[in-house]
């Protein structure tokens, strides 16, 4: 199996209009690869975008690592707050709790241990 080669991923797959919507009504995510293992092995990488307006609140079922590659979030674990910038790093564990919210938008590329869709 070769390599899967996606052209200007940032600026062609991460509009609102291109990303699905999954809470609130500020709140998109979409898989853009997902790996052929079983499905308690699978990876899911793709784009997560927040805008101003309601925060998002998310538990985790899975292991996450996002990057910050766009504007700005603040994040909460409810212990700690970071103010996310572009090239800020996290990992998000399995039944982790977190809250999402900016004052603008964020993007961020995300992998995850999960299947294709589930969010």
């Amino acid at each position: 199996m070769g390599m899967i080669y996606i052209k200007q991923a940032q600026q062609e797959h991460t509009s609102t209009t291109q990303l699905p919507l999954i809470a609130g009504n500020n709140s998109y995510l979409g898989d853009l690869l997902n790996s052929d293992a079983p499905p308690d092995k699978q990876l899911s990488a793709g784009f997560f975008r927040q805008l101003k307006g309601e925060p998002l609140k998310y538990k985790y079922d899975y292991d996450e690592m996002k990057i910050c590659v766009e504007g700005g979030m603040t994040v909460s674990d409810g212990t700690q707050t970071v103010e996310a910038k572009p090239g800020d790093i996290f990992y998000f564990h399995d039944g982790d709790e977190i809250t999402f919210d900016t004052d603008d938008y964020a993007l961020n590329f995300f992998v995850g241990l999960r299947p294709k869709g589930q969010v």
